[in-house]
């Protein structure tokens, strides 16, 4: 899910699960990930950053710039707009709205349209706060969960990110002596990325979606 920037506002902390039996040996690497993982999970739940509305309003996506009507309904939902804020169509199903420097990102889903704000300087930064404050509340190795596609990079491929968020997370995984990694995910246009870093930097890269031929 597409939830972006946002103070979080809920922690869950999952017991540990046992491992599987392996018939392999597995590299370094691999060995410390799988005893992170077996030791402490925790899950952030970020709420805010979206919003949804009846799908009726799909018809005020086609109107620029932005219609009164659907400007004080997102006005209502704390999604303030200036008159000037204009709609693209980027495919069926799909919207940007953009309002100078503020984007947000609409989709039609199970007939609802849902708003996304994309405020990736927002996400760095609930990024930093919410692992500074599990790690200081934590002892030994874990893990920790970011909801996907906590950051945005629209036109541009998902791997353009992957360096700030990356830099955003190594100083202050590298403040405690447990292994902890950290999982979100970066969403672009073309593709959806998750990634796993540690205070070493990235450790893994997965792609939710198979992108379309001729795509990166």
């Amino acid at each position: 899910m597409r939830k972006h920037g946002s103070k979080p506002t809920e922690l869950r902390f999952e017991p540990p699960k046992p491992s599987p039996p392996s018939t392999t040996i597995p590299k370094p690497k691999t060995e410390t990930i799988r005893r992170a993982i077996t030791n402490w999970i925790a899950t952030v739940v970020i709420k805010s950053g979206f919003c949804s509305l009846d799908a009726k309003f799909k018809a005020a996506l086609n109107i620029n710039p932005i219609s009164a009507n659907l400007k004080a309904e997102l006005d209502a939902k704390n999604f303030p707009l200036t008159a000037h804020a204009t709609v693209t169509e980027k495919r069926t199903g799909k919207w940007t709205i953009t309002d100078g420097n503020v984007i947000y990102t609409v989709y039609n889903e199970d007939e609802r349209l849902t708003f996304y704000k994309c405020h990736n300087e927002a996400g760095l930064n609930a990024l930093s706060s919410v692992v500074k404050s599990i790690i200081k509340r934590s002892t030994g190795d874990g893990v920790i969960l970011f909801p996907a596609g906590m950051f945005y990079t629209e036109e541009k491929t998902a791997s353009t990110f992957y360096n700030q968020v990356q830099e955003t997370l190594m100083p202050v995984l590298k403040q405690t002596t447990s292994h902890i990694i950290v999982c979100t995910g970066v969403d672009s246009a073309r593709d959806q990325i998750a990634l796993a870093i540690d205070k070493t930097g990235i450790i893994a890269k997965g792609r939710k979606f198979y992108t379309a031929p001729g795509e990166d």
